[in-house]
């Protein structure tokens, strides 16, 4: 199930809490307070440059974190101040 590493290539620092989508094809992770993702095409693929993920849903805040993307690959949990 797993594939070879591969590395995530950003320019930036203090990137946390990465969480992947069940089909391993999508990694989204915080810095400073914001929400990007990364994806691939397949699992030996390189990852893309990282996009700034933006909301339309109630709740999203100035400071998002901590996502959780759930089993079913449509739903996002994450904590927001």
């Amino acid at each position: 199930m797993w594939g070879s590493a591969s590395e995530v290539d950003v320019t930036m620092t203090g990137l946390s809490d990465p969480s992947l989508t069940p089909d391993m094809l999508e990694m989204y992770f915080t810095k400073s307070g914001t929400i990007y993702v990364t994806k691939r095409s397949t699992i030996g693929s390189a990852w893309s440059t990282p996009q700034a993920v933006s909301f339309t849903v109630v709740g999203a805040g100035i400071h998002d974190q901590t996502p959780n993307i759930q089993p079913d690959d449509l739903t996002m949990l994450f904590s927001s101040d």
